[in-house]
């Protein structure tokens, strides 16, 4: 008799690539799934996995099987979803947030999912959104929350909110006071964030077709970084309002009026299309509701501290 246990095995070792890490994700010994797996392929007259090489990988048949096993565990998912309530919902969830999300409404959406799903774990994975897209297409992730720069049909998406970015220097860094053509940005070290981060992938068109090209450009994937060297007068910086507000009302650094405006970064919370279920769809709800760009928590404490 096939059991959810045995699919969910089989499901989670295609997914992740070994035993040890399907083990990790279903919360089982990696010996209790090389069990389950045998058992499930005892039920059948043909193996389902070939072991011949270093990794494991699915037959012809197994990949048969595999279609049928997420489709069958999904409408478990979808029954669990519809009848349970939401303080019985046992239930592990990898989110993949990125830097900016963990530094502004990521605790209050933490607080928020305890307080409406208290027996559901959040597995968190905290990386670019380049990175994040990848992890969500190899089932690392079930959902995403990052920049709307990816278009598939395979990764349905809802919006969250928009980011509002400023270019932002020290006071003492030789930059004009009133205003400045964007054309005019390359004459100057820009810090911004680099690839794999999404929105370089829409910040460097931007730059070319103003005028600007990259020579002076230093890259790096941390907001908090680029924040430190901006505040050090190495360059111009790129950055968020939630990073850089509390530093522009401290007075430490110093907005540039910079034409044409930059457009704003739209956030959307990505799922698979195989994958998503009406739980993943009132977690996205309640990540909507959450969701606030403007305001980062640990910036604006550790400034008040600062000020105290």
């Amino acid at each position: 008799m096939t059991t959810f246990r045995q699919l969910e095995a089989l499901v989670a070792l295609v997914e992740t690539g070994t035993f040890e890490a399907a083990a990790e994700r279903i919360g089982i010994a990696q010996s209790a799934v090389s069990r389950h797996l045998k058992e499930f392929e005892e039920l059948f007259g043909w193996p389902l996995l070939d072991r011949s090489g270093r990794a494991a990988r699915l037959t012809l048949e197994g990949g048969e099987v595999l279609a049928r096993a997420r489709a069958i565990l999904r409408q478990r998912d979808a029954i669990i979803d519809a009848v349970a309530r939401s303080d019985v919902i046992h239930r592990k969830i990898r989110a993949g947030v990125t830097e900016l999300c963990a530094l502004t409404w990521l605790p209050k959406f933490m607080e928020s999912m305890r307080a409406a799903f208290p027996s559901v774990t959040i597995d968190l994975v905290v990386d670019s959104s380049l990175i994040l897209h990848e992890r969500l297409i190899a089932g690392e992730v079930d959902l995403a929350f990052v920049p709307d720069v990816f278009k598939s049909s395979s990764l349905p998406s809802l919006p969250l909110a928009r980011v509002i970015h400023h270019w932002c220097c020290s006071p003492e860094f030789d930059a004009p006071a009133i205003g400045m053509k964007a054309s005019t940005l390359s004459d100057y070290p820009l810090l911004m964030q680099q690839a794999p981060s999404g929105i370089a992938s829409i910040i460097d068109p931007w730059l070319a077709k103003a005028g600007a090209n990259n020579r002076n450009k230093v890259g790096t994937t941390s907001l908090v970084a680029i924040a430190g060297m901006a505040l050090s007068g190495l360059g111009i910086a790129l950055l968020p309002s939630a990073i850089c507000t509390p530093f522009l009302s401290d007075g430490v650094l110093r907005e540039l009026k910079v034409t044409p405006r930059l457009p704003h970064i739209s956030y959307v919370a990505l799922t698979r299309a195989d994958a998503a279920t009406a739980f993943h769809q009132r977690i996205i709800k309640l990540a909507q509701s959450c969701c606030n760009f403007e305001v980062a928590y640990q910036l604006q404490a550790l400034s008040a501290k600062t000020r105290g």
